[in-house]
């Protein structure tokens, strides 16, 4: 004789803690599974609170709000608790005669209305099972044909065209296309990551190929509008590495760097110490314009050589290294980035780049890891030439234990030679990380048949 009684306080309490509403019901078998006291004092955001709790989606979240929201304006602001069944069927009777929904808007606001009764303020009464569900019309879809969507697709440009393309290509729905990430695109592989799509999957796509180039420009746009907003913000700082252009040779990052290699003279074959090495990177397509080897300490008449080799054609220098090499990379650069040393703030160098347009900007005092792009090429191009005869590597220690001067065999000449075919040859057609898999070479190509380099005026030979 006590245990209805004990179940029947149980139900009772818990009901209480559920929704705290004295007169809600919660049926005997959903004892276990009854739902956490709701913490949010306003209705509409203890129907958030719930959503949330139960893991439904952002979108269904906000659709569920909104008619939840119509629902009590359309009664003059009254609680839900205050209404029942016909208030609710006199609300859905306005939304199709006098709205004229679709069946799909009707059954969505009914579901928002009989989860804000059941499951926000756990009334499970008759009425809400005797509801009914307005009967969903089949219609045939409608099928574009292939003139019909090249059409939709010359009429579109920029971010919505591609935002189309992919929805058409892929099949994605447009919140997934809308709420696509950098991570989620696998260029290598050609394919898309779908994460948390319809029923809360994840999924794979196929990436069409004619949309690759198209997605690249997109991200590399994205990239370079997010460090203009981050640059705009008070007393902020562009992020290290995140340093970029969207077009070669906008922006050219030039610096030394003393090569972890003993040469040795031409005549004597004798050691003469280890060359300065001076580079060139283009942000944009990560190519290396130009490179400059010298056995002396850079100076402003460095710098002017490694500019000329720059901007120039590099066919008489390969010619006059006998080499037949494909190096396309030249042109005026828009902006140099440098950092502070003496041979950069030379007058003739300022004067020299005011007379062809080129902008100077140095990194910030004692910073260096705003030369990132420059410094990363020439860590790089010293863990290539680790392999090299007489090569001492980069740590002094090391040295004493190798002996490179025992083994160094190279001249400058030789030098310059093997480093201009490892460029060409080897770096400029391997893969980079920093451009998604694309070879610099690739990207040099591809930019700059949009947007040609600015070239010297022909000379009055060549005129």
């Amino acid at each position: 004789m006590l245990l209805p009684s004990i179940g029947g306080a149980l139900v009772w309490t818990v009901n209480r803690l559920a929704g705290g509403c004295p007169s809600a019901r919660l049926p005997s078998e959903s004892l276990q599974s009854a739902l956490p006291p709701l913490r949010a004092p306003n209705i509409l955001d203890q129907l958030r609170e719930r959503l949330r709790y139960l893991h439904y989606s952002q979108r269904t979240e906000q659709v569920y709000v909104h008619w939840c929201r119509a629902f009590i304006r359309f009664h003059g602001i009254r609680h839900p608790r205050e209404m029942s069944g016909a208030e609710v069927e006199t609300f859905l009777s306005w939304l199709a005669l006098e709205r004229k929904v679709a069946a799909s808007t009707h059954t969505q606001a009914l579901s928002a209305l009989l989860f804000l009764y059941g499951k926000v303020l756990c009334i499970h009464l008759p009425w809400m099972a005797e509801i009914g569900r307005p009967r969903t019309q089949r219609r045939l879809p409608v099928v574009l044909s292939k003139d019909e969507v090249a059409g939709i697709f010359e009429a579109l440009d920029g971010e919505h065209r591609l935002l189309t393309q992919l929805l058409y290509g892929t099949g994605m729905r447009i919140t997934e296309g809308l709420q696509l990430r950098v991570k989620d695109v696998d260029f290598a592989h050609r394919t898309l990551i779908v994460r948390e799509g319809k029923g809360r999957k994840d999924r794979v796509v196929m990436l069409p190929q004619r949309l690759t180039s198209a997605l690249c420009d997109q991200l590399r746009r994205a990239h370079r509008d997010q460090l203009a907003y981050l640059a705009r913000q008070p007393g902020s700082e562009i992020p290290p590495g995140s340093f970029s252009a969207p077009w070669p040779p906008e922006i050219v990052q030039i610096d030394h760097t003393q090569a972890d290699v003993l040469i040795v003279d031409e005549r004597d074959r004798k050691v003469i110490g280890r060359p300065w090495l001076s580079v060139a990177i283009d942000l944009a397509s990560r190519t290396v314009p130009a490179f400059f080897i010298g056995m002396e300490r850079p100076s402003a008449a460095t710098v002017a050589l490694l500019m000329s080799r720059v901007i120039q054609l590099k066919d008489e220098w390969l010619a006059h290294l006998g080499l037949s090499a494909e190096w396309p990379m030249s042109g005026i650069p828009k902006t140099l980035h440098m950092d502070n040393a003496a041979e950069f703030r030379s007058r003739a160098l300022r004067l020299g780049c005011a007379q062809y347009g080129i902008e100077l900007q140095y990194r910030p005092v004692g910073r260096p890891n705003y030369g990132g792009h420059i410094e990363r090429m020439n860590r790089t191009l010293m863990q290539r030439l680790k392999g090299l005869p007489g090569a001492t590597g980069n740590s002094p220690k090391g040295r004493k234990a190798r002996k490179p001067e025992n083994f160094a065999c190279l001249t400058l000449l030789e030098f310059e030679r093997w480093l201009a075919l490892e460029v060409a040859q080897r770096y400029h057609h391997s893969e980079h990380r920093g451009l998604r898999g694309a070879t610099p070479h690739a990207a040099w190509t591809t930019l700059c048949e949009t947007h040609p380099p600015r070239q010297l005026p022909p000379g009055p030979e060549e005129a």
